[in-house]
């Protein structure tokens, strides 16, 4: 009953802004302002795509791994993993409406988390990498850590692996912390903070519907689900360590209500039910 109860509450919104458009375009507006926006519209999405100018490894990694920096307001801290990770990745900033962008980075406005991993999936698959290293620029790497990343992702078969994450300190799930194995281990889902993932996963996410789930809460275990139904590996690094960076900016229990209701309205069964067995572990957190 829920579940119907949301789909026709989001029907009804749908119908309502539909409405809107028809009446501000055909009773409100000129043909001469509605040729004019979209003419605006195309020449900005042609300015945003020139502008996205990625930076090329020699690795053996470029061309195949693309690592995109998420930036709102770390501006110093996303300009220094862009050069650290840069060194093995072809690497780009995507800044999400900071007061002063970090040079050299792609400018949007605020599109928070959702909006951030839908745009870098798409530069991603536009530019026909197979897999994102997607990092929030909140995230404390050292220069040894980001070293010994790339021997370890150069060294497996990143075929068998559907998400990686190295552990994490700070503001992260208990079973993403560093457990001292040395080794992969594998998990059920991954931290969205930082996590390399194969596009093949992503593309059964991507658009994520930032109308529903503007903060993101929700996206890592969508993506092991489906990482699983692939029979590919979720795996936390315990060789390489980060720290996470505390404190959101936004409401928890918001971003905890909107990660429940976007879930509801994917229409997985076998999704819901996946998520819903590991409800106690975000809870824990």
């Amino acid at each position: 009953m829920d579940e119907e109860k949301t789909k026709l509450l989001l029907e009804i919104n749908r119908l309502k802004e539909a409405l809107e458009w028809y009446k501000k375009t055909y009773e409100e507006r000129s043909l001469a302002g509605i040729i004019y926006d979209k003419l605006s519209q195309k020449f900005e999405n042609i300015k945003n795509s020139d502008t996205v100018k990625i930076k090329k490894t020699s690795s053996l990694f470029t061309g195949k791994i693309l690592c995109i920096v998420a930036n709102h307001n770390y501006n110093k801290n996303a300009t220094y993993l862009k050069e650290a990770l840069s060194k093995y990745y072809d690497t780009l900033i995507l800044d999400s409406g900071s007061d002063t962008p970090p040079k050299n980075s792609l400018k949007l406005k605020n599109i928070y988390y959702s909006g951030l991993l839908n745009k870098a999936y798409e530069i991603a698959k536009n530019r026909k990498y197979q897999y994102l290293l997607f990092i929030c620029s909140d995230v404390l790497i050292s220069p040894d850590e980001a070293e010994k990343m790339f021997s370890r992702l150069s060294t497996i078969d990143l075929g068998k692996i559907g998400i990686y994450s190295p552990s994490s300190r700070g503001l992260s799930h208990l079973f993403c912390k560093n457990k001292s194995t040395g080794s992969l281990r594998e998990v059920p889902f991954t931290e969205g903070f930082m996590f390399l993932c194969d596009l093949g996963i992503l593309e059964n996410i991507c658009p994520i519907n930032t109308e529903l789930n503007i903060y993101g809460w929700g996206i890592d275990i969508v993506q092991a689900f489906f990482a699983k139904e692939k029979n590919k590996l979720c795996v936390i690094d315990d060789n390489v360590e980060v720290e996470h960076l505390t404190g959101t900016g936004y409401s928890r229990e918001s971003a905890k209500l909107e990660m429940f209701n976007w879930i509801k309205t994917l229409n997985n069964e076998a999704l819901y039910i996946f998520f819903d067995s590991n409800r106690k572990l975000v809870d824990s957190n």
